[in-house]
């Protein structure tokens, strides 16, 4: 028991030297701190992108003014956007350091974004009864019934 007091005040002396998660896991000869970061890294882009497509996929619409629903809809939908592009423009750099970690990322995830931005307006658009094809749309569809189902306007 002696031996084991002993090994533990000499990690409670270490510890207390150490400020931050680097320099502990410095202390592990061979740690793989840079496959750890990119775990991390992986991890987190990918909650991130999902959150964002589950999301796209349960957006309510809300009782209100249709055009302050699509305001909030379109702001959403450009910043969603900018996030997108920017995950593609830095894809296969990202890509590149993520396996040279031996760190598997499926991208997969921004095709279910988009997805969810086409599903969800077009269920925009729908659920409005307009066909999206009238140059009033969003604030008044001057489509008829009849012409919605036959594919005119007027």
């Amino acid at each position: 028991m002696s031996e084991l007091v002993r090994f533990r005040q000499h990690v409670e002396r270490q510890l207390v030297c150490l400020t931050d998660e680097t320099q502990v896991l410095a202390r592990f000869e061979g740690f793989p701190s840079k496959k750890l970061e990119a775990l991390r890294t992986a991890a987190a882009l990918y909650s991130k992108l999902d959150g964002t497509a589950s999301r796209l996929q349960c957006w309510k619409h809300t009782a209100g003014p249709v055009s302050a629903q699509l305001d909030r809809l379109e702001s959403y939908f450009n910043k969603v956007k900018d996030e997108v592009d920017m995950v593609e423009r830095n894809r296969d750099e990202e890509m590149k350091r993520l396996q040279s970690q031996g760190v598997h990322f499926d991208f997969g995830v921004l095709v279910r974004i988009k997805e969810g931005m086409v599903d969800l307006s077009s269920a925009c658009m729908e659920s409005r009864g307009c066909c999206g094809g009238c140059s009033s749309w969003p604030s008044g569809c001057t489509t008829s019934p009849e012409a919605r189902t036959s594919g005119r306007t007027g």
